[in-house]
């Protein structure tokens, strides 16, 4: 009962939960002596505290282990952690988790804190470390990393991590946001990390194509790690880390491209993965516009994976003009795809109708299509375009009366548009009903019959072309949804 009164997120910690916990000292002798002898209840220090509650909780010397919570900006608090740091106690500390809020702060620079409140005293049970230096208009700060020699968990923000002296052997989770790194300073920094398995950085700034300095020596191996995200890199950049570190592939990478101020988005796609869409099996492609955010940025991203390879996720991100965009969307849809059986697009542009059938005549597995695009009418012409070909060669083969050609119908299939296509997901998109009931009804006679189609509308219904729909069920079985889930209340008032 007394641990259901527990926070789990020691940031999240408020001033009430601390009243509880001092409350049921107060309740009776026997209350009293059983809430001293759980260990939860007293093991999560808050230096944002009254500096009595924060001395009661550090005297309770049986407790452990502790998780530690500090803000810079509260100066009692802050001077109360130091002291704490410098006590017997801080040997007990399993988790820190420091927030430097101060801007400026002349008094007291960010690596003398490093240097003389930790120094090079071990903390042997520290195991979760987590440092947001919560100014992201100011450079990034390099500091030194504390003495925890079974630290698993490290998480930073606004801060680059120097090498460690020694080897990190239990470290699994790394996470560094709004970093500015070289390259050759985070494999520095892997070197001394062997056994990670969750690798994240993110770049506060990356422009140059190559490091300034050259990392030497073999390739950094990192045998555990299953899950890597590199956001805002440019694409030299992770060119440079693919080659420096050798690695088994993850169940998940997640790649962030920035691009240059003079490259186009489609240039700024790395070249390796462009090989590695080839072999997928599902393709997922995503616009992202932030209008309405800062800098105007939008972003492209595309979701891969197939049966031998991780699950990739790729994004480029454009801070400037969106003329390339279909320069990018023709780049990474141009080639073979022989194994593609799952696509989907959600996207307010699509390329130009050309280049979509170009795409789909290199689809012939593909089996479930979902395209989610005010545009769809470009892809409707894309494969209405198959049928407008057979129609042309079979006039062309009856006017030269060419038998073979005639007879031919069997190679067409196999040059079809698509051929093993089963279902077809249509969401929040205006269409020609006409157009998509001719096409389906054509490859109903060619025998590539599509199975279901499915109309996804923000409220699940249709409204007009009653006609249209009556003769599209005909076709084809037609499934229509909300795109949206309709909120309990209002699907009640509407009586459904």
């Amino acid at each position: 009962m007394l641990e259901s009164v527990l926070s789990d997120e020691i940031v999240d910690m408020p001033v009430l939960t601390l009243r509880q916990r001092m409350t049921l000292l107060a309740v009776s002798h026997r209350w009293r002596s059983a809430a001293l002898k759980t260990p939860n209840l007293w093991n999560q220090i808050n230096f944002t505290w009254n500096p009595d509650a924060i001395n009661f909780f550090i005297q309770q010397r049986t407790i452990a282990p502790l998780s530690i919570f500090v803000r810079r900006d509260i100066q009692a608090g802050f001077n109360s952690f130091k002291r704490f740091i410098q006590s017997e106690s801080s040997a007990r500390m399993e988790k820190l988790d420091i927030c430097w809020t101060l801007d400026d702060d002349r008094r007291l620079w960010l690596g003398d804190f490093m240097e003389q409140t930790f120094g090079e005293k071990e903390f042997p049970i520290l195991s979760y470390f987590r440092f947001i230096y919560d100014q992201y208009h100011a450079i990034p700060r390099s500091i030194k990393l504390l003495n925890a020699p079974n630290l698993q968990s490290l998480i930073m923000v606004g801060l680059n991590p120097l090498p460690p002296p020694s080897p990190l052997s239990h470290l699994t989770k790394v996470t560094l946001e709004a970093a500015r790194m070289k390259t050759v300073d985070i494999l520095s920094f892997l070197e001394q990390c062997p056994l990670v398995e969750s690798l994240s950085i993110s770049l506060a700034f990356s422009y140059s194509e190559r490091p300034d300095e050259e990392h030497t020596g073999p390739p950094i191996t990192l045998s555990h790690l299953r899950f890597l995200a590199l956001r805002h890199f440019s694409s030299g950049a992770l060119n440079y880390l693919k080659e420096q570190m050798s690695h088994p592939d993850p169940s998940t990478i997640e790649i962030t491209v920035r691009k240059k101020h003079d490259q186009s988005a489609a240039q700024a796609f790395p070249q390796h993965y462009l090989l590695l869409l080839q072999s997928t099996k599902t393709l997922q492609i995503a616009y992202i516009d932030d209008d309405y955010q800062v800098h105007n940025r939008h972003t492209w991203k595309l979701s891969f994976d197939s049966e031998f390879t991780p699950f990739y996720t790729v994004s480029v991100e454009s801070h400037e003009n969106r003329n390339d965009d279909d320069a990018l969307l023709s780049n990474v849809l141009r080639g073979s795809f022989p194994h593609l059986t799952d696509l989907v697009i959600s996207s307010a542009r699509l390329p130009p109708s050309a280049h979509i059938y170009t795409f789909l005549k290199s689809c012939p597995n593909l089996i479930n299509i979902r395209i989610h695009t005010p545009q769809f009418n470009r892809f409707l012409v894309a494969l209405r375009q198959d049928i407008d070909s057979e129609e042309k060669a079979y006039l062309k083969s009856q006017q030269s009366g060419d038998l073979a050609l005639l007879n031919n119908q069997a190679s067409a299939r196999l040059n079809a548009l698509c051929p093993r296509l089963k279902h077809l997901c249509i969401q929040d998109s205006i269409f020609d009903m006409a157009v998509l009931c001719a096409v389906l009804k054509h490859r109903k006679k060619m025998g590539w019959n599509v199975q279901t189609v499915t109309l996804m509308t923000p409220d699940g219904g249709i409204e007009g072309n009653t006609n249209g729909m009556r003769d599209l069920r005909e076709v084809v079985e037609v499934v229509v949804r909300a795109s949206h889930p309709i909120p309990r209340r209002q699907r009640q008032r509407r009586g459904t």
